[in-house]
């Protein structure tokens, strides 16, 4: 137990980790609004292109804890809610395979893996992380013969409800459930049929009814790999990592353990949807990680191997262990000087931001056209004015068919008709990055009514002349 209390502390250490996430700004923003008036993000309350636009976003329980969190704690209490969050995840694997000796070895590998999603910070995508884990152990104890089936089915579909309240990802836990159900029915357990329509039906219980599957169809119909970095595909050396790791446990679980591990067959089917769309986009690779490793543990792949090997398996964790120490120490290091979280926050996050010249437009009230990474944080931090498009809305429908994101491009790029879409929407600011071709455009062909307010190597302003 002295191993496991360590071992947890030192992870809560090297995930102490302040949010780097661009889109903290608007999250926070509709947490708060729910917290102090009742109101969902639901209404275009922040942009002024698709100003009436009704968005299919009922994922308010994590924006709620955000605004919870941060207004009762600050950024250091957003990033005690990541430590706490990942610490918890590993905590319920280690419980769930306390009997493995191998147990820190894949819960270390998991972490390893999953480290770029996990460390941009205390997002909805970990808590969605922390759900998956659950649902994988309670259908594992619904495959045991001392399982209590009606109740475990309730809490799954709770937990769905839960998820579906939280994170668009619940489409992935309805997915696992039904495809466990049905395999259940074909299997004779005709419970099963009601379990079918409750796992569709009652995650429904949300503000938007049937409007978060629409979302979610809207995602799928835009090619969002070409608009952010995100959806990209993983890098070579992560997909060949998958690759590996998936043809390797498929060989093994389908010509060796195929009788002795019935359950871990209908993972596989699972994680081989899940390395499909890994492949597709980085920001799944997490779920496919956490799901090989579950695989691992529950058909004792990892341990029987090691062992066949002669491959001492305390040598890994005293080198992990020693490892997590080392990176506990250089985390901590670098929060110790942080006095200034906005300051911070603008300095490191995914997309820089200045600083300076955004404290000067708090107060300002209008219509700002600026960076599509900076939306989130101008709409937390200067709540009198509007963005023009921000890391809520790339998959929105608009007349023209186009993505917000692509048309915000046309825009930044200065391509024909620039002006005409920024008059249009009565923009009052543009506040870009300098460099950019709108803002060599407005440099070489000076516009009358766009008058330049700051200009330097980072960030160029102008106004509309009124």
């Amino acid at each position: 137990m002295l191993f496991f209390w360590s071992y947890l502390i030192l992870i809560f250490f090297n995930f102490l980790i302040p949010t780097t996430d661009t889109d903290f700004g608007w999250h926070y923003r509709c947490g708060q609004e729910f917290i102090s008036q009742g109101q969902l993000c639901v209404n275009n309350r922040f942009s002024y292109f698709l100003s009436q636009y009704q968005w299919g976003y009922s994922s308010f329980i994590y924006d709620v804890l955000l605004a919870g969190i941060y207004d009762w704690f600050g950024f250091w209490g957003v990033a005690v809610a990541l430590a706490i969050l990942v610490t918890l995840i590993v905590a319920i694997f280690y419980l769930a395979f306390r009997l493995s000796p191998t147990v820190f070895l894949s819960v270390g590998l998991f972490l390893l893996g999953s480290a770029n999603i996990i460390t941009i910070g205390f997002r909805p995508q970990v808590l969605s992380l922390l759900f998956f884990l659950f649902l994988l152990l309670l259908i594992k104890h619904l495959n045991s013969k001392r399982s209590r089936t009606i109740a475990i089915n309730l809490i799954i579909i709770c937990l769905l409800v839960l998820w579906t309240n939280s994170h668009p990802s619940f489409i992935l836990g309805i997915g696992v459930y039904l495809l466990y159900s049905f395999w259940q029915v074909f299997k004779g357990q005709r419970l099963y049929l009601l379990m079918i329509f409750f796992g569709l039906c009652l995650p429904l219980i949300n503000p938007l009814g049937v409007g978060v599957y629409t979302e979610i169809w809207h995602h799928y119909q835009t090619d969002l790999s070409k608009l952010i970095a995100e959806w990209t595909a993983p890098n070579r050396i992560m997909q060949g990592a998958m690759l590996v790791t998936y043809l390797t446990v498929f060989y093994v679980l389908i010509f060796k353990y195929k009788h002795r591990h019935e359950l871990s067959i209908f993972y596989l089917v699972i994680l081989s949807i899940l390395l499909i769309i890994a492949f597709d986009a980085k920001r799944h690779v997490p779920l496919y990680w956490l799901l090989f490793f579950f695989i691992l543990e529950h058909s004792e792949v990892l341990a029987n191997a090691l062992k066949h090997l002669k491959i001492p398996i305390s040598l890994f964790n005293v080198s992990l262990i020693s490892l997590l120490f080392f990176m506990a120490l250089v985390n901590v290091q670098k929060l110790v000087p942080i006095n200034n979280f906005k300051q911070w926050y603008c300095s490191h996050a995914l997309v820089k931001l200045p600083y300076t010249q955004i404290e000067k437009y708090r107060k300002f009230k209008g219509n700002i056209f600026t960076m599509y990474e900076w939306g989130g944080y101008f709409i937390w931090q200067i709540p009198g004015s509007r963005v023009f498009v921000d890391g809520r809305m790339p998959a929105w429908i608009t007349k023209s068919g186009k993505s917000p994101y692509t048309i915000y491009l046309e825009i930044i790029q200065a391509q024909p008709g620039w002006e005409k879409t920024l008059a249009n929407y009565q923009t009052d600011l543009i506040f870009i990055k300098s460099g950019t071709f709108l803002d060599l455009e407005l440099q070489e062909n000076p516009r009358s009514q766009w008058l330049s307010r700051y200009h330097d190597s980072q960030v160029a302003i102008y106004q509309i002349k009124k």
